[in-house]
């Protein structure tokens, strides 16, 4: 943003990085809007993350996600190139039946109604059927209007008002066994 946006300092980008996440979602949507931002150079740029930083494999994630019977969607507010290196780096890829992401989204976020309602046409799913979740409060709200079940994953103080609240995705187990009589086979 320094470079090519005129801002002066960090303290001056963090601000404004801050009001494009209030306003808009994302900063991405907020230097679209603004300064006619091209979205995949953006994202190129932002993704292009030396692998080494990326999660090791994660045996225990496995285990749940190939213990669930249903479809596994990730919807994603970043980009899919990007999202597949981190779940293959994770060994859970493979465990997915799909993706959705920002550019699936038409470069929108997961705060927008329209995100979720082409998601839904897209896989052909009912909101009812579906569990959402994710680290972010505000990213659970419309799910939750739809009918979806929600599903908070935060260590924190839990804002907001999601179906269930966990610390870590490891606890998720818990919540499918109330939901569905979910247990981890070996």
């Amino acid at each position: 943003m320094k470079d090519n946006y005129g801002f002066k300092s960090e303290e001056q980008i963090y601000e404004q990085r801050k009001r494009y996440y209030e306003d808009y979602g994302s900063t991405m949507l907020g230097l679209m809007k603004d300064y006619d931002l091209n979205p995949m150079y953006y994202l190129e740029y932002v993704h292009n993350i030396d692998e080494k930083l990326f999660p090791i494999p994660d045996e225990k994630l496995y285990k749940i996600l190939w213990n669930i019977d249903g479809k596994i969607i990730l919807l994603t507010n970043s980009y899919k190139q990007y999202a597949v290196k981190v779940l293959n780096n994770l060994g859970v890829a493979d465990l997915f039946d799909g993706f959705y992401d920002v550019v699936d989204m038409k470069y929108l976020n997961k705060s927008h109604l329209r995100v979720y309602q082409d998601f839904l046409k897209t896989f052909g799913f009912r909101a009812q059927d579906c569990i959402m979740h994710d680290d972010i409060w505000r990213f659970l709200k419309i799910p939750q209007q739809l009918g979806m079940t929600t599903v908070l994953v935060k260590q924190e103080k839990c804002e907001g008002k999601p179906d269930f609240h966990i610390n870590t995705i490891y606890e998720l187990p818990t919540i499918l066994d109330q939901l569905y009589n979910f247990s981890l086979s070996s």
